[in-house]
Formats: structure tokens, sequence, C-alpha cells
């Protein structure tokens, strides 16, 4: 030790320049090391020449000491992370400071990726119809008020996919300033598992419903003129009997082509199909059936692609076959966009009919709203198999009688992605 104290002498008194914080170990009586931060600057005489060294020490060992543990709680906390299986991330109030391997590997981004962006860029990723209530949350949280601990949303992955998360938020010290230290479980496939749970047990109700109304009521008018016909005293009575059990027959015949079709619905598997072009068959192929319709279309995304089947064509069908049968004006008229939506894209179908009231709305697509077929009812499970929605709205806002407008949101085809 002396010999390092005697070079670092020489080095001012040969340079001229001082030392600066300069942090040394000492070993001390009775084995015990220290360390210390030292100062030397050169003492010059009157002419300017330097005659000696002086020397200032601070004993910085609990500093040291306080440092390395602060090291080493940070080294298994990253290791402890990197391993966790689940997402992890720091959030400062102006950006991500940290995120771990399994959340990279959930939105698909790199770790230059996340923490070069901005905040505002960050919640990019957070899927627009959720992201106001995750930044309200993240702002109370950091402030320290009082704010939910767990959020349910969806995240926006590099290729435009949607998954939801489940986050679960604590506010911690981070580099000395305050921070949102973020659980994230991948929700995406438990969601996925409730909603074909949910689409077997409405399955299941349909059936029962159908059997106890709308079949037993075919029954009954068949059993009922059937009755009649055997007492019918002329032919033309007999004919009309004969036509209403035919009638009911056939009606009863479509409901079981339908519910078979419903049921087939969820064993067919899903794979990357051309929304553009199916939207574009239907059309075409109702515009010609259709004489009495007159069709607009306007497409503005050609290369849409979303994870659909075969059902693809019978649910946009189903939507314009709506706007045309219920449509009562000798001028009907069809409107029909397909438009990127986020993580997804959009077709909207909007008619110039009756349209439907805003007490309406929301039970449009109950099974209890049939009214003798299942087309809705069908729309909506087909759409929910896709992880879509549909939504009803006025083709002129706040006038319902000028019209409805339906749209079906599908999310983009999923990708294999890279981290």
């Amino acid at each position: 030790q002396a010999e390092a104290y005697i070079k670092t002498d020489r080095e001012v008194i040969e340079t001229g320049q001082p030392i600066h914080g300069l942090v040394e170990k000492q070993l001390q009586a009775g084995g015990r090391e220290r360390w210390i931060e030292t100062t030397k600057v050169p003492l010059h005489d009157a002419r300017g020449g330097i005659i000696g060294v002086l020397g200032t020490f601070q004993d910085i060992t609990e500093r040291r000491e306080r440092e390395d543990a602060i090291r080493k709680s940070e080294e298994k906390y990253r290791t402890l992370a990197e391993g966790s299986l689940q997402g992890l991330a720091i959030v400062s109030s102006d950006r991500i400071e940290y995120a771990n391997r399994s959340l990279l590997r959930m939105i698909g981004r790199t770790l230059e990726e996340l923490c070069s962006m901005s905040l505002d860029d960050a919640t990019s990723l957070i899927h627009p119809e959720d992201r106001e209530e995750v930044v309200q949350n993240f702002m109370k949280k950091i402030n320290g008020e009082p704010a939910p601990s767990n959020l349910e949303f969806r995240v926006i992955t590099q290729h435009g996919n949607i998954r939801w998360m489940e986050a679960f938020t604590s506010l911690i010290e981070f580099e000395s300033k305050p921070a949102i230290q973020v659980v994230f479980i991948d929700m995406t496939e438990r969601r996925k598992a409730e909603r074909e749970v949910r689409s077997a047990r409405d399955r299941a109700e349909l059936y029962l419903d159908l059997m106890s109304h709308d079949i037993r009521n075919h029954l009954q008018v068949i059993v009922s003129s059937a009755a009649l016909l055997r007492t019918a005293a002329d032919e033309a009575t007999k004919d009309s009997f004969f036509q209403i059990m035919m009638d009911s027959i056939q009606r009863v015949s479509r409901l079981i082509d339908e519910v078979r079709a419903t049921e087939e619905l969820a064993s067919v598997p899903l794979e990357p199909r051309n929304l553009t072009k199916a939207v574009e068959r239907c059309v075409n192929a109702l515009a010609k059936s259709s004489t009495q319709a007159h069709f607009e279309m306007s497409i503005e995304c050609e290369d849409a692609e979303v994870m659909a089947d075969s059902y693809l064509e019978f649910l946009v069908t189903n939507i314009l076959m709506n706007a045309v049968e219920h449509n009562p004006n000798d001028d009907k008229r069809v409107w029909v966009r397909v438009y990127k939506d986020g993580g997804g894209y959009t077709i909207s179908i909007a008619d110039n009919g009756p349209g439907v009231p805003d007490g309406a709305k929301e039970s449009l697509f109950d099974r209890a709203r049939r009214f003798g077929g299942l087309g809705l009812h069908q729309s909506q499970q087909i759409a929910d198999k896709y992880g879509g929605k549909i939504m009803v709205f006025d083709r002129v806002p706040g006038d319902y009688s000028q019209g409805a407008e339906f749209r079906i949101w599908i999310p983009r085809a999923h990708r294999k992605e890279t981290t």
C-alpha cells in the first residue's frame, strides 16, 4: 500500500496535475478492510515550483457496502426476472426502463425498441379501446393516488396481432425516482377457452330453445292441420291445410339445417383468409340476385388478411341479406366499406332501411329475437369464433330512421413472431 501511495504522490509531483476521487482499499490493523476515497493536489512554493503533495482522505466504506448491496440485489432481481415465465417491466414517468425476455416474446419486440420509445409511443402498443383506462390507472399509480392494482387489457404486437394481458402493478423506486413495476400474464389462450365454453353453452341453450319453442310450435301446426285435413269437405280446403303442413315441415327442415351449420361451425379450423376478396364475392353475388337493391362498395385495404374459415362468406352474406330483406323501400341502397381499424379490419354495411331503434340495438343478436331464423345469432357466433365482434349504429348518427350500419370487426391474421 505504501508503494501505491508513493507512486501516486510522485505522479502528482511529476505531472503537476491533481488526482480526484481515487478509490483505494486499505488494510487496517486487525485485518479489517476499509475503502478510502483520496484527492491529491500539488503544493507550490512562492515561485510556482512543486514542493510537495496535499492529500485528503475520506472513509467511504459504508457507502461502498451499500452500493455493493444494491448491485447484488439488482443482479439477483435481474436473474429472477429473466428466468420468469411472466412478463415483467419497469416503467418510469417518461419511458420503459426495463422489460424481461418473457414480455418481449409476448409482444414481439426487442429491448432496444421498447427502451427507445417515449411513454406516448409505448402507449400505442395498447389497444385503442383500452388505452385511456390503462393510462389513467398508470398516472394515478405513479403519482401515489389510489388505483386498482390489476387490469385486463389488450396489447398490439409488432405484427398487429392482439393479445389479452392481465397486469399487476406496484409503485417502486427505480434509480432514485418513482416507477411502476408491472407483471404481465398472457390471458389470450384463457380468453379463447372461455369463449369456446360460452359458445358451447349458447349452443346447448339454443337447441333446448328450438326444441321447446320453434319446432314444437311447428309440430302443433302440422298436427292441427292434419286433423282438419281429415274432416275437410272439399278439395280446395284440403289443399290449403296440406300447404300449411308443407310450409311448417319446410321451416322445421330449414331450422335443422341452420342448427347443423351452427354445430359444424365449432369444429372447422381457422386459416388465413383474404377478407377483401371474400367481401367482394358476397357483394357481387347478392347484387346479381337482388335486382331491386343497389350496392356501393369501397375497399380501402386490398391485402386485408384475417384468421377465418369457410363461414366468413356466410357471416358477410347474412348481414348483407339483412340489409336488403328488412328494407321496405323500392329504392334499396346498401353501402359496403372495408377498412383497417386498429389491430384488425372493419366491414361496414349500411342501408337506407327503417333502421334499428336505440332500445333494440343491444338485444338484436339475442336468440329470443331470431324471428323464426338463426341468421343474426349465427353471425354473432361466427364473429366470436374469429375473435371479432358485430356492432350496430345509425347510418346517420342520431337518426335511426335513416337506416342502420352494421360493423363487423375481425382481428388481423396471426403471423409467426420472432424477437
